[in-house]
């Protein structure tokens, strides 16, 4: 795993509580990620609490970048942010693609990309930057399902 300006370990720039379960996640490396936490705070019964409207939208950096929480004391480490939203951002791409009737060839052509790039964005091995969704987007405004 690799981000955070070439580090071995994912660091924290900035998040931001959307509506439950929804955080934007902004990482050093400038990747963004928008990540479902209800499937997380499920299989962590200690952060249920979190889902409270009051404590929910106190969710900030921890100390050093290297982890999220609440004012509570309550955190989610960096590394466990990092697989969860890059395995959301691959999930999606992948459900876009299949919404559309497109192959990995196919996805790589109208985003500009190479298919060996799709491949290992859907697989999760790489973040997907900013550019593949804006132009996803495109793509949608262009090609309405």
């Amino acid at each position: 795993m690799t981000a955070g300006l070439g580090t071995p370990y994912p660091k924290i720039d900035a998040v931001a509580a959307g509506a439950y379960p929804e955080i934007a996640v902004t990482w050093a490396d400038g990747t963004e990620h928008r990540i479902d936490l209800g499937g997380f705070i499920a299989d962590h019964p200690t952060l249920a609490h979190c889902a409270a409207p009051g404590v929910w939208a106190s969710m900030r950096v921890g100390e050093w970048g290297w982890s999220a929480g609440w004012d509570d004391d309550s955190e989610i480490g960096a590394d466990a942010l990092w697989a969860l939203g890059t395995a959301q951002e691959a999930a999606r791409l992948r459900a876009w693609r299949k919404a559309r009737g497109l192959t990995q060839a196919q996805a790589a052509k109208a985003l500009g990309l190479g298919t060996r790039t799709v491949t290992l964005y859907e697989a999760g091995s790489q973040p997907i930057p900013k550019t593949v969704i804006l132009a996803r987007v495109g793509f949608d405004a262009l090609h309405p399902v």
